[in-house]
């Protein structure tokens, strides 16, 4: 009898222990999801096919990096449309090559990204910085096919199926496909002048107001700093940037 008791105790405290473990993990995870929305700055959101949707349009990469800052957008997901990545990754190697000098300097990792920003790595800095938590890439079909038949030589490639390629930045998630991606949350949207290398205005506006996205955040930028995109796709993106303002007069 004495044994039984014991046995009996010991497994009401094996229970109990259970769940405590199990209560502080929900705990853990509750207090994480809480603070991760916490940390994300979220203006009012609109339909694409609303009237009240906020669009601007810039000449380059510095500028929408620039409004995104003074806008404050911090820990976001963006959807952006182009040709191009605008990921290639900066070496650290680069930026510390004078750090050993004497007087030593405090170094900024971020102000020292910035100062290098480019049309070709803008998105990187972006999602080093925490501006971005996540990229969603929607991509021309012909770019999309040429980087699934690549995709398995990436490092940063952990999952590739016909309609969509996930690789991760440290943790952070980068989507590659050739649709508008179904995302409950608002978003922050970008489109480049190059996605307009085998469309239209009125085709990707009509596509995009279709969608069950909505953004509080809508930039356009006209890609001038970089020299791959063509005169035609910036003053289609212009003609995109009219029709939807015209729809708002």
């Amino acid at each position: 009898m004495h044994d039984m008791g014991k046995k009996t105790f010991t497994r009401i405290a094996v229970r109990a222990g259970s769940l405590v473990i199990a209560f502080f993990f929900i705990y853990s995870l509750y207090t994480l999801h809480t603070n991760g929305l916490k940390a994300r700055v979220y203006y009012t959101a609109y339909g694409l096919n609303d009237t009240a949707t906020p669009i601007t349009l810039f000449k380059n990469s510095y500028e929408v990096d620039t409004f995104y800052k003074t806008r404050g957008v911090h820990g976001r997901v963006l959807v952006n449309f182009g040709r191009f990545l605008n990921f290639v990754g900066i070496e650290n190697d680069d930026v510390f090559k004078n750090a050993d000098s004497f007087p030593v300097k405090r170094l900024n990792i971020m102000e020292e990204y910035e100062k290098r920003l480019t049309a070709r790595n803008f998105l990187w800095i972006a999602m080093q910085g925490n501006i971005i938590r996540e990229i969603d890439y929607v991509l021309p079909d012909a770019v999309f096919e040429e980087k699934g038949r690549t995709a398995w030589n990436e490092q940063d490639v952990f999952k590739a199926t016909p309609d969509r390629i996930i690789a991760h930045e440290w943790g952070s998630r980068r989507i590659l496909s050739n649709h508008i991606p179904d995302i409950i949350e608002p978003v922050v949207l970008n489109i480049d002048a190059s996605f307009f290398s085998n469309t239209d205005a009125v085709s990707l506006a009509q596509e995009i107001k279709k969608s069950a996205l909505k953004a509080d955040v809508v930039t356009l930028n006209l890609s001038e700093d970089n020299p791959d995109v063509t005169e035609k796709e910036r003053e289609e993106l212009r003609k995109f940037a009219e029709l939807l303002k015209g729809e708002r007069e």
